[in-house]
């Protein structure tokens, strides 16, 4: 930031002029909806704004754009919409018009202020919610019209980038989902939905104990200097990937590639139990606590067995022996009894790998980028406003 706090410490060239400063109800007005959040209607002609991120719809409209929405409560607080023709919004979504500056600026710099707002006003109960005066006075930088519309136009196509690649994740997401669905037989069948040209075996039903060896990690101390990761019950993301950032120098439970880890309680979303991750490398990972570890029959692709675990079909069978009243668990014996559906050809379990495999990387690849045009846009918004 400009120590003088009157000129951002990065601007368009050409523009010189000291910012001053506003209050948001000077530049705009400020209303809510008001309607119940249920209001909507599949197939409605406009949208309708709610506390979410989606957009539903409505038969009905109330209000004309351009406008900016903004989540009055809930976990979305604070979020913003760009609303354009009518529309119709619920009672605590604040809608603003009759804007006396740009749109895309003042849609920027209030998300910019308004979260820091919002907490440092927390009110009665200490769950985030706006009041209309925490709009109404909240304070705004603001530069002469033109350096205006090129700040906005710049996020705006920030905006655009970042959306596109969420659009793409999701979609990704679904592909996967989907094909996790149909690759893999259902309970009682023999055969998956979806498969290959040229196999047309039954696939055959075994316990996951025929199947590979099954222990648990252990116990240890993390340690900042420590040479290897010391993978935990949080190590194992929702769609099967090893997250990692503690350490440790124990060598007694070092995990070798092709090994699965695979937690055994939740740290939160039950989903996360019984949940496995294909290990990547050899002597790298260290299996501690509330850890199981797989290790395959050579015979098997230990690929394919993670992501067969991670189906709907096996998720089933975890749910029906999950337990504990608290923090969820399952015991060595509930997972040596899970039923695994096992193609005949060892080929056929590499090539479902495979493309799931692609799906991943492709995954992580939009992941990356999105999450890069977020800090740029982050570092943008601390640098361009005052």
């Amino acid at each position: 930031m400009n120590p003088n706090n009157d000129t951002p410490s990065i601007r368009f060239a050409g523009f010189t002029d000291a910012w001053e400063q506003r209050k948001l109800g000077e530049l705009c007005s400020i209303t809510t909806g008001r309607l119940d959040a249920n209001a909507m209607i599949d197939g409605g002609k406009y949208d309708f704004y709610t506390s979410g991120v989606e957009k539903y719809r409505i038969d009905v409209a109330a209000f004309e754009g351009p406008a900016i929405t903004i989540a009055g409560n809930g976990a979305n607080v604070g979020y913003l919409h760009l609303a354009d023709g009518k529309f119709n919004a619920y009672q605590r979504t604040y809608v603003l018009t009759d804007f006396q500056a740009d749109r895309q600026f003042l849609s920027s710099v209030i998300g910019q202020a308004l979260p820091l707002k919002i907490q440092e006003e927390v009110r009665g109960s200490g769950i985030p919610y706006i009041v209309m005066d925490m709009l109404t006075e909240l304070s705004v930088p603001l530069p002469k019209e033109g350096e205006q519309s090129k700040v906005g136009q710049l996020f705006k196509e920030v905006d655009t980038l970042i959306t596109l690649h969420q659009r793409k994740y999701d979609q990704l997401v679904n592909i996967k989902k989907s094909m996790l669905e149909k690759m893999f037989p259902k309970n009682g069948e023999q055969v998956p939905e979806v498969r290959f040209a040229g196999f047309t075996d039954a696939w055959e039903q075994r316990k996951l104990e025929t199947i590979c060896s099954i222990s648990s990690g252990a116990n240890t101390a993390h340690e900042e200097d420590g040479k290897y990761f010391n993978l935990t019950m949080g190590s194992v993301s929702e769609d099967g990937q090893i997250m990692y950032s503690l350490k440790t120098n124990e060598t007694s439970r070092l995990l070798s590639k092709g090994q699965l880890i695979m937690p055994t309680r939740d740290v939160g979303k039950g989903l996360i139990i019984g949940r496995t991750a294909y290990v990547p490398e050899d002597n790298r990972f260290y299996a501690g606590n509330c850890l199981y570890i797989l290790t395959v029959n050579a015979d098997l692709d230990s690929k394919f067995l993670s992501y067969f675990i991670n189906s709907n079909y096996v998720r089933q069978q975890f749910a029906r022996v999950v337990s504990g009243g608290g923090q969820k668990q399952i015991t060595l014996t509930d997972v040596s009894e899970l039923t695994i559906s096992l193609p005949k050809s060892e080929e056929e379990q590499k090539q479902i790998s495979a493309i799931f495999e692609n799906l991943d990387t492709l995954i992580t690849l939009h992941q990356r980028k999105l999450e890069r045009l977020q800090n740029i846009k982050k570092a943008c918004l601390e640098k361009m406003f005052v």
